[in-house]
Order: structure tokens, then C-alpha cells, then sequence
């Protein structure tokens, strides 16, 4: 997914979850996340805050974490490069028991943690 079409899914994520953004304002886990130049880093949206914060909505949760999943993977084989930046974030709401998509944040962690492993090209079964 390019950063074009990455812009797009926040824009609809924001027409269907307005008021999602507000929820983690004030959020420990959260601070210094606007501060980022999200946009600088290749195939990153700038929307990525927006995302964070919708993680700590009631009803805009699981969209959230979708919809960041998405713009932090740039395919099903290939993190960001803003993923060492996002990834404190990610860890500290996912420690927080109060935030309602936990579970799939945990489940994300899980996911970059399989990236990060090193693959030896030479072993088809690592490759897979």
C-alpha cells in the first residue's frame, strides 16, 4: 500500500470515527507522538497519531489498530521504516489493561516480532 492510498484509509477512518482522535489525548503511553514528522519517513502517512489515539476508542478500536496495522506494514513481508519510532508507543499502550484493542495490539507485537528475526536465504522453511 503506497502512502497515497495509506492517507486515504485514515481520512476514512476520521469520516467514520470523528471524534476517535480524542480519546488518548492525555494518554502517558501517547506523549511525544505528535512531535514525530511522521511523514518523512518513506511510505509513512502523517495521520499515524490519529491512528495511536483511536486505539484508546471504545467503538473506533479494532478500526484503528486495522487501519495502523496497514500503514505501518508496508506488505504482508515488509515493516516501515517508522517502526522503530512506533514501536514504543505500541508497546507502552499495549502494557496499559485498560486499552480496549490490547489483544490485537499484542497480536501486532507478535507480528513484528516474527519480522524483526533473521531469515537465512538459503533455508526455504525460514524464507516461508
Amino acid at each position: 500500500m503506497n502512502v497515497a492510498a495509506k492517507e486515504a484509509a485514515i481520512d476514512r477512518f476520521l469520516a467514520e470515527y470523528p471524534r476517535a482522535v480524542d480519546a488518548g489525548r492525555g494518554h502517558p503511553a501517547l506523549q511525544g507522538c505528535e512531535d514525530v514528522r511522521w511523514s518523512e519517513f518513506p511510505e509513512c502517512p502523517a495521520g499515524i497519531p490519529v491512528l495511536l489515539h483511536a486505539l484508546l476508542d471504545r467503538e473506533a478500536a479494532s478500526e484503528a489498530e486495522r487501519v495502523l496495522t496497514n500503514c505501518i506494514l508496508n506488505s504482508i513481508t515488509a515493516m516501515n521504516v517508522a517502526m522503530p519510532t512506533v514501536l514504543p508507543f505500541l508497546l507502552r499502550l499495549a502494557s496499559d489493561p485498560q486499552v480496549r484493542a490490547r489483544s490485537e495490539l499484542l497480536d501486532l507485537l507478535v507480528t513484528i516480532a516474527g519480522f524483526s528475526e533473521s531469515i537465512d536465504t538459503d533455508d526455504e522453511v525460514s524464507v516461508l
